[in-house]
């Protein structure tokens, strides 16, 4: 239980991540607007339905070559969100609106379309590598503490996703 702790913690720094930090950086981004708030966390319920769905269909995969591959996709698929998140959006966007930035008279960042569509694709990547996380953390509590363990151990879960 202490090795899955930290895998605990990390579920809730990413949680943490999605539900605060990323549509906190989508609505102050002055391009963006808090019009596209929902639609980012459709499209991370999105991306929880697609990694769900097909660690679901594909259970039996998951039996023979074990948890390890799922893991390290879910690992992959969040340092490429998270590298993608240094660059769309600006400096300083969680803490206050980010206006416009211009370089030479000229916006920097002009494309509204493209700026949108990788916001969203980030949006279902974080989804889905949350999923990666969240299916295999249920399915190893689920096997190792049967009966009258698994409370307890949901509850440690619970604990440490909160720290």
């Amino acid at each position: 239980m202490a090795l899955l702790a930290i895998c605990f913690f990390y579920t809730g720094l990413e949680l943490e991540l999605w539900s605060g930090v990323f549509v906190t950086c989508v609505g102050r981004t002055e391009t963006l607007g808090v019009t596209y708030l929902a639609l980012a966390g459709l499209f991370i319920g999105i991306g929880e339905i697609i990694g769900g769905g097909l660690f679901g269909v594909f259970g039996k995969l998951t039996s023979r070559y074990g948890r390890d591959p799922i893991v390290m996709l879910g690992m992959v698929v969040h340092l490429a969100t998270f590298v993608g998140m240094f660059y769309v959006f600006p400096d300083g966007c969680p803490m206050h609106v980010v206006k416009a930035q211009f370089a030479d008279g000229e916006l920097v960042n002009h494309n509204h379309t493209n700026q949108l569509i990788v916001v969203l694709i980030l949006a279902v990547m974080i989804g889905f590598g949350d999923s990666c996380y969240n299916t295999q953390i249920y399915s190893i509590l689920g096997g190792l503490y049967k009966d009258e363990q698994s409370a307890p151990a949901m509850a440690l879960f619970k604990f440490f996703q909160v720290l």
